[in-house]
């Protein structure tokens, strides 16, 4: 069982209490009920601990924690050991005020010390063993602005592949009714507006400054993509501060479909973990009407899947150089007939160069060759795409990789393509929002803006341009123009059908469109448009684009 704080109480409309009162009752409530209470051995340990003259493994000798935590012990008495209450679990205890504060929400969990370290039992000295028993009974906590939010029991097991080589692993938190946990504090460690939740990924972040799942899942939210929860935080593990790791929402099948189908019906094939048999049945069908109807066209393609979804899936992937992007999900609704397959990331970490061509420079990575590229085994590898067997065949083999090609070779598709990549760029990733995410993430912590050779902020400023020299390449489309909407910030326009506000420049190839009108609330501001110096009337503005262009609207008089 969890129990949140008595801010949460006051804002689902209860009574506020003071904490003692609020204990108590609880507790009183609970044993007129006639539920016993677990005692767990773990809990009177750490109190023998505390109450020692050191404080717990990797802290300072002077004992200053473990007296603080000892003194809370005796204020709480034997409800220290009542698992349940946010402010009795060791997770809570273990951490001193002055740790509390500062920008990012605090994570602290809390283990017996032979669940973490012992040599045949351990999960840290046993890092590379996974599954089920591999689950150790801990406590969390979590403070925002130094107020506790959220206190429970979970299970802890580590996580992740390659960081487990490195030892600095990241770590899974389970919100299992067995440890009185629920999907509710789950989510609640996510951020206030997350959905329940019922595992929690801790990620470790791999180089300082770098949260490279982060800016995925800000770009794929802006391109409209399902994603899963995510929040920087600082971690602590039995008191030790261990840094800023990413937490982000572990995608499980039947709490995520609830979440996001409202049911359980539905399938969801996992790329790279586990997948129901009738998911995985489903998925194969798939694959096999892509093999029996090849070549797929765009009209084809969408009776069966959401090829607006498939886009701006692997743009992200291309535009973040996510070197391994075959992970995620494809999902299908079975309760509704006209559902169709669609795909949403996770664990985007490998992004923004990791293993990219080294002669380049980051924003010059491969873009439509990161997924579509067939070659030799040394060819792939000269544009940093594979390193082995398995990340070969999986990515060779995706099923999104084979259908881009296909419809690649589409007009109608290579037409949608070039017109979507023109938006995104012009509308939804632009400087403004770029500077936006760097300015709440990049100043979490010092150090260099991504790895040491990539600084996110050129990466971004720069991959644009890059982005769409190859799209010129690709599809002979020559350079774009550069078109200029020159109105006062105050001015509300919709432009190519996006809110936007002046000043106002984008990029556009040859005979594409632009459209732009003032919004609604400032439509009857509008005298006339103004076009390369000549009048033009009329309430909205249609212009082909075939050279830079420069439009002005001319306001009424007042």
């Amino acid at each position: 069982m969890s129990f949140f704080t008595k801010r949460e109480m006051s804002e689902s409309g209860r009574a506020r209490f003071p904490p003692a009162v609020v204990i108590a009752a609880t507790l009183t409530a609970f044993l007129a009920a006639g539920v016993l209470v677990d005692r767990l051995s773990y809990f009177d340990d750490a109190r023998d601990t505390l109450r020692g003259q050191a404080g717990p493994a990797g802290m300072p000798d002077d004992g200053n924690v473990g007296r603080a935590v000892a003194r809370a012990l005796e204020r709480f008495g034997a409800m220290g050991t009542f698992g349940g209450i946010p402010e009795a679990l060791p997770s809570t205890l273990v951490m001193s005020p002055e740790a509390l504060g500062g920008p990012l929400p605090v994570l602290s969990m809390a283990a017996d010390d032979d669940h973490l370290n012992d040599p045949e039992t351990g999960i840290l000295t046993n890092m590379l063993e996974t599954g089920p028993e591999w689950e150790r009974l801990a406590s969390v906590s979590l403070w925002e602005d130094g107020e506790l939010v959220v206190g429970s029991r979970v299970g802890l097991r580590i996580h992740g592949d390659s960081t487990r080589f490195r030892g600095d692993p990241s770590f899974r938190l389970y919100f299992r009714p067995m440890y009185r946990a629920t999907r509710l504090a789950g989510g609640r460690t996510l951020g206030p507006d997350a959905a329940p939740a019922s595992a929690v990924v801790v990620h470790v972040v791999r180089y300082k400054g770098h949260y490279p799942n982060i800016f995925v899942f800000e770009i794929a939210r802006r391109l409209g993509l399902p994603s899963v929860a995510f929040r920087p935080a600082r971690v602590y593990l039995n008191g030790q501060p261990r840094g800023i790791y990413v937490l982000t929402e572990r995608v499980m099948p039947d709490g995520w479909g609830r979440t996001y189908f409202g049911d359980t019906d539905f399938f969801m094939y996992v790329y790279k973990g586990e997948t129901t048999t009738r998911s995985r049945e489903a998925h194969a069908e798939l694959v096999a009407w892509l093999a029996a109807n090849e070549p797929v066209t765009m009209e084809r393609a969408s009776e069966h899947v959401d090829v607006a979804n498939l886009t701006r899936h692997l743009f992200t992937v291309m535009f973040c150089f996510t070197t391994d992007w075959a992970q995620g999900a494809s999902m299908l609704d079975r309760d509704d007939a006209g559902s169709k397959w669609f795909w949403m990331h996770w664990d985007m970490d490998q992004s923004f160069d990791l293993r990219g061509i080294v002669a380049l420079e980051p924003w010059q990575q491969p873009f439509f060759e990161l997924v579509t590229l067939r070659g030799t085994r040394d060819e792939l590898e000269a544009y940093g795409i594979v390193t082995d067997d398995r990340h070969d065949a999986r990515h060779r083999g995706d099923i999104r990789r084979i259908l881009f090609i296909q419809l690649l070779r589409d007009p109608e598709y290579r037409r949608y393509f070039v017109r979507f990549v023109t938006d995104a760029l012009n509308h939804e990733l632009t400087p403004a929002f770029f500077d936006d995410v760097l300015a709440r993430y990049t100043r979490l912590e010092q150090g260099p803006g991504v790895y040491s050779r990539v600084d996110l902020g050129e990466y971004l400023r720069r991959r644009p341009d890059f982005v769409r020299s190859e799209m010129a390449d690709r599809f002979n489309l020559g350079s774009p123009w550069v078109v200029r909407v020159e109105a006062p910030e105050s001015l509300a326009m919709v432009i190519d059908g996006f809110p936007e506000t002046g000043p106002y420049s984008g990029a556009y190839f040859r005979e594409q469109t632009l459209s732009v009108r003032l919004a609604d609330e400032d439509a009857g501001k509008l005298s006339h448009w103004v076009v390369d110096g000549e009048r033009v009337d009329g309430t909205a503005l249609r212009l082909t684009v075939d050279a830079a262009h420069v439009i002005r609207p001319v306001l009424a008089a007042q």
